[in-house]
């Protein structure tokens, strides 16, 4: 026992026990429990378990609303997850983005390549400075706007990363 009458828990597995003891706490049953913790998130499991405290009014039965809320995702993830999520999907929006420009880029004659290519080293140095179009960044600015030049030439709409699913 802890210097407050609590008891001291391992640092192996406590989360999921820690889940599985608020679970049988609520009602459930501990095999039921166990089969949840294993099957779902941990975020999944815990934010269910969150909202069922802070719900009003008190579901009837929270023991079945917890299990019905896990096994539904009916609880949002938690501000950490959903954050990570969104960034998640705004770098696949972006990659998808530049290799939908590359193709189309490829699928240019080699003379609009060039001139894209010299439009978009005139946009860098212009912008910057003409010394840095030489360097790595100046290299990686070049190839960010070449690919806007070519989408926006064939009609490749800009990935709207504000506008994604949180």
């Amino acid at each position: 026992m802890g210097s407050q009458g609590r008891p001291i828990r391992t640092a192996n597995g406590s989360a999921a026990r820690s889940l599985a003891d608020r679970l049988i706490l609520m009602g459930v049953d501990p095999q039921v429990a166990r089969h949840l913790i294993a099957s779902y998130p941990k975020e999944q499991v815990a934010g269910a378990l969150r909202a069922a405290h802070r719900r009003h009014p008190k579901p009837r039965d929270p023991a079945a609303w917890v299990v019905a809320a896990i096994q539904h995702g009916w609880v949002a993830p938690n501000a950490a997850v959903a954050a990570r999520q969104r960034q998640i999907a705004q770098e696949q929006a972006i990659v998808a983005w530049e290799r939908r420009a590359d193709a189309a880029l490829a699928a240019l004659s080699a003379e609009a390549q060039q001139s894209l290519r010299r439009q978009a080293a005139d946009v860098v140095e212009r912008t910057f400075d003409e010394r840095l179009a030489t360097t790595t960044i100046g290299a990686m600015l070049i190839t960010a706007e070449v690919r806007r030049l070519v989408a926006e030439q064939v009609g490749i709409p800009a990935p709207d990363t504000e506008q994604l699913p949180d």
